[in-house]
């Protein structure tokens, strides 16, 4: 999987905005206009999450 960057948005119009123009993108780049979302925090002091899985689809 290739990474092309992140975007912090502010608000509703600017999430509107920025998912049209960077699932563009993505597909330009990619081949594939998916993308993930994930929401910013800020102030946190450490979070991790480790998600083990095989060829079996067996994910932990």
């Amino acid at each position: 999987m290739e990474v092309i960057g992140l975007q912090i948005v502010h608000d509703d119009v600017e999430l509107m905005k920025s998912f049209v123009s960077n699932s563009k993108r993505a597909e330009q780049f990619l081949g594939n206009s998916s993308m993930f979302i994930e929401k910013l925090l800020k102030n946190v002091l450490h979070i991790e999450i480790q998600v083990l899985a095989d060829h079996f689809s067996n994910i932990v």
